[in-house]
């Protein structure tokens, strides 16, 4: 379920648009390095990968249709829509 996760929505944002990403490594992300972006806690490899990008389009744009698969797969849409209605009805049930 996406409330064990810890990472951020932005991130899985970011993947569903077809971006590849780059963001610091924790053993929850979604992000796989080389595959769906760059993933590391050393910020000279970061800014490296971020290189690779700009000037790669082909391997930037590999990369984010990898991690909108990965996002669009692993993470849909009506899942995140069930627990924000589930938030609020919540939310309504208390103030009644």
């Amino acid at each position: 379920p996406l409330g064990t996760k810890n990472f951020s929505i932005s991130l899985l944002e970011a993947m569903a648009t077809g971006m590849p990403v780059i963001t610091n490594d924790h053993p929850s992300s979604p992000v796989q390095d080389g595959v769906h972006g760059f993933r590391s806690n050393d910020v000279h490899v970061l800014r490296e990968g971020v290189k690779r990008l700009l000037i790669d389009p082909d391997l930037s744009k590999e990369m984010g249709t990898s991690a909108r698969e990965r996002a669009l797969s692993e993470f849909p849409m009506s899942a995140f829509i069930s627990a924000w209605r589930e938030v609020i009805d919540r939310a309504i049930a208390r103030q009644a």
